[in-house]
């Protein structure tokens, strides 16, 4: 075997931070909690489930996270760091990736945590294809536990992408459990949980609230003791409005959802603490390709055309971000290709205009929308979207207006983040309007999202050329093989346009002086929502306000 390698990634977007208003109180010891520390969280919407496994949200993520432990994890520096795992390893020849796992850990009914646990975890995962990136085993051709302590996975072709693609993302659960349950993807795991996080949770209440006790023992807590607070609690609020109130108010302590900047800078000149990270993923618009009208690749590309990214930047956050002109976020650097053949059209209406000219379409009726070109009909669909997120809100308001100036009928449809979530798993929808928390092209994230066997593949039909490309990343041995694949992968999503990138965001979050130790981690699927972090925050000498 090689010698331990330590996997280094880029940064990772700015975690979308929720902060919730509710009817116990935040901060410090909370109204019938007996003297204990309750440190108190805002979120802006359910989790999708508590089942880790199916798991597909922000929400869903850091509950997941407090309580289920991954091979291993992100530092705050984004660099891949040992949790589950002690080491890994990678055979010369590229096909086989060994896990040493960590000999001290239990889940918190006492059981041993061993391998079985993630061959387990990899049969759920991978071979019954439950969780969104079940494509990442598709090259794993044995699974092997030689001991308690050690996995081996082997695999059909070198990869580049295989360890960052698992190690932070497989939330591990506990074999001895969950093979008793008879339907592991339908599972809610809302009681009599046993996991092996620094807080277990004991209650919850949806659309209210989820509490989460410190367990006695956690190896990652200072001094490998229990957690600073005695209670972890998320608070379900109705939109950012609201927890921006219950942050100022003392309700809650610190945001799990980044608030706009103006309220930031509010907050901040209130004497709160705000801590700040920059996405790697991104705010975009997709379409359903099997859709009437959006099957027309013509069309796609006209609405790229027609986006108008800087005045969306403006206006929705502030000019807290960066235009995306490629799939590929600029905060990779160099990674991104300069070929123009890689870049999405720039916002011209004329441009967008001329397109759908030369494809037929034409305003037969007079009514100010075009018709397609085939059957007459007017070009109108319709654009999901959290309705409870304000910058998706507003940046929606502004593509609405964009399209309306080239002849396309849009209809907003805002509804609840579940809902939402549910539409898109079924693919029940024309386009929607949304952020990616994480795209980290190093570690195969693209592949979770624009293969088309994926779980998380959204746009209706497969393409063969995004297909190709994504093969070339997922099969890559070395770094230069996967920016070929990359460059091809922009080169490939700019001809079909299923997804037209907008702005990559700068984040803030907000958090009171009552605590200390809060540490922001990449991504909004991290933030400041991380099992270490979360274990290190404890209150501070001083608990005066805010």
């Amino acid at each position: 075997m090689s010698t331990n390698k330590k996997f280094t990634l880029g940064i990772l977007l700015g975690m979308a931070l929720i902060l919730t208003l509710g009817s116990c109180g935040g901060s410090g010891k909370a109204s019938g909690s007996s003297g204990k520390v309750r440190l108190s969280v805002g979120i802006t919407a359910d989790p999708d489930t508590l089942n880790p496994i199916v798991s597909r949200d922000r929400a869903g993520n850091w509950l997941g996270c407090i309580q289920y432990p991954t091979l291993l994890k992100r530092g705050t520096d984004a660099s891949m760091q040992p949790y589950g795992a002690d080491s890994f390893s990678i055979s010369p020849d590229g096909l086989e990736v060994t896990f040493n796992l960590r000999k001290d850990l239990k889940w918190s009914d006492g059981t041993p945590f061993t391998s079985a646990d993630v061959a387990y975890t990899k049969y759920l995962v991978g071979d019954l294809r439950l969780a969104n990136f079940a494509s990442s085993f598709d090259i794993v051709t044995e699974t092997l536990t030689p001991d308690d302590h050690t996995i081996i996975f082997k695999l059909s072709t070198p990869s580049y992408v295989f360890v960052g693609s698992i190690g932070p993302w497989m939330k591990i659960i506990p074999k001895h459990v969950w093979e008793k349950i008879s339907d592991p993807g339908t599972y809610l795991n809302d009681t009599n949980v046993v996991a092996m996080g620094p807080f277990l949770m004991t209650e919850a209440k949806r659309g209210e609230y989820y509490i989460y006790k410190a367990v006695d023992s956690w190896f990652q807590a200072p001094g490998a003791g229990k957690p600073a607070v005695d209670e972890l609690v998320f608070r379900v609020y109705p939109d950012i409005n609201a927890m921006v109130i219950a942050v100022q108010s003392g309700e809650i302590d610190f945001t799990a959802k980044e608030i706009p900047f103006d309220s930031a800078e509010a907050l901040k000149s209130q004497g709160f603490i705000i801590e700040s990270n920059e996405s790697l993923g991104y705010t975009h618009t997709s379409f359903n390709a099997s859709s009437e009208f959006l099957r027309d690749v013509n069309l796609r590309r006209a609405l790229a055309a027609a986006i108008d990214k800087k005045t969306i930047i403006q206006f929705a956050i502030k000019n807290e971000g960066e235009v995306m002109d490629s799939i590929i976020s600029p905060v990779f650097g160099d990674l991104p290709s300069k070929s123009p053949a890689a870049k999405y059209p720039t916002y011209n209406p004329n441009t967008a205009k001329q397109i759908l000219a030369d494809a037929g379409y034409r305003d037969t009726d007079g009514d100010g929308i075009l018709n397609a070109p085939r059957g007459g009909k007017n070009v109108s669909f319709s654009m999901m979207y959290d309705g409870n997120d304000i910058v998706v809100k507003n940046s929606s308001d502004i593509v609405y207006q964009n399209y309306k100036d080239i002849g396309i009928d849009l209809k907003l449809l805002p509804m609840e983040k579940t809902t939402y979530t549910e539409k898109l798993k079924v693919k029940d929808f024309d386009s929607w309007l949304g952020n990616w928390g994480i795209m980290e092209v190093l570690n195969g994230d693209m592949n979770v999202v624009y293969e088309s066997n994926s779980a998380m593949y959204y746009y209706g039909i497969p393409f063969a050329d995004i297909d190709a490309s994504l093969l070339t990343i997922k099969e890559a041995g070395t770094y230069d093989q996967i920016v070929v694949g990359i460059h091809q992968f922009e080169e490939a999503m700019a001809a079909e346009c299923i997804a037209i990138p907008i702005f990559v965001q700068h984040f803030a979050y907000p958090h009171n002086t009552k605590y200390v130790g809060f540490e922001v981690y990449p991504s909004d699927l991290g933030g400041i929502i991380d099992p270490q972090g979360m274990a290190n925050v404890r209150p501070a000498k001083s608990t005066t306000s805010p």
